[in-house]
């Protein structure tokens, strides 16, 4: 075998490994394709033992000299490791104060964001609550109070809208339409919803009919029972939506009526001086 040279301790490689490489290759050729014959078993053991011999001998040497350049770089390692916890610790603790700061100010945005709703959703806030319009981007820091603000008036005015919409329906279904409304602020869905109720009540209606149809040909005398809608609960909500206009004179000091104009504005009444 070709003798391996090491040189600068391995550090800088195998000085002649493209020797060794080729003087190993070159021996082994005599082994491809060989087929072992049951005479030629004894032979083949002392090759195999000599290839291991060798083989440990490469192994033996590759050992040594990593664990001699392990036991000179062990200190290099472990004082760039106390240079990098220095640098890591540091910049961990300004970290903190960053999150710490960007939290604070969420929780002050989220804090405005909840004035302004309870400041102006009115009695759409009695069924609308603000998780259910909540956009965890307003949080971001890029999401001005300005859009804040619009989108919540638009979520606002979509379900003061979507209810009267409703109401004007008179839907048997009204309070599930509502419930459906407020839970998702999708017109389109409430739309679909009562088309689909109202699909059920009318098969529910015809099978009745089938059967008093039945009923008659038998000459049943069995009192009818009406067709079956699910009770809905009482219906409160119209007292916050449904409008009415009203006249009325009003006689009072001019500062009782300016707090009068005060509350009718405050509570988005609309009224018109009279004539």
């Amino acid at each position: 075998m070709e003798q391996i040279i090491i040189e600068n301790g391995g550090t800088t490689g195998i000085a002649n490994y493209s020797a060794v490489v080729s003087a190993v290759q070159e021996r082994l050729k005599v082994y491809e394709g060989l087929i072992v014959t049951e005479d030629a078993i004894p032979q083949t053991r002392q090759d195999v033992a000599e290839l291991r011999k060798i083989a440990k001998n490469a192994s033996d040497l590759r050992i040594s000299i990593k664990k001699e350049h392990e036991a000179k770089i062990a200190e290099t390692v472990s004082q760039l490791k106390e240079i990098t916890d220095l640098y890591t610790s540091a910049a961990n603790k300004l970290d903190e104060q960053v999150k710490a700061y960007e939290q604070k100010a969420q929780n002050e945005k989220e804090e405005q964001i909840k004035a302004y709703w309870n400041a102006n959703v009115g009695n759409i806030g009695k069924y609308l609550s603000l998780q259910t319009v909540w956009n965890p981007r307003w949080l971001n820091k890029g999401y001005g109070m300005t859009q804040i603000q619009y989108e919540i008036d638009e979520a606002i005015s979509k379900a003061t809208n979507g209810v009267r919409t409703i109401l004007a329906m008179k839907s048997p279904h009204e309070q599930t339409l509502l419930r459906t409304l407020f839970s998702t602020l999708d017109i389109q869905k409430v739309l679909d919803e009562k088309i689909a109720l109202d699909e059920q009540l009318e098969r529910m209606q015809k099978d009745r009919d089938a059967q008093i149809a039945s009923d008659s040909l038998q000459d049943s005398v069995s009192p009818v029972e009406p067709v079956f809608v699910p009770e809905e609960e009482k219906n409160v909500i119209a007292d916050d939506f449904e409008q009415y206009t009203i006249s009325f004179k009003v006689t009072g000091t001019k500062k009782q009526i300016l707090a009068l104009r005060e509350f009718l504005i405050s509570n988005s009444i609309k009224f018109v001086k009279g004539e």
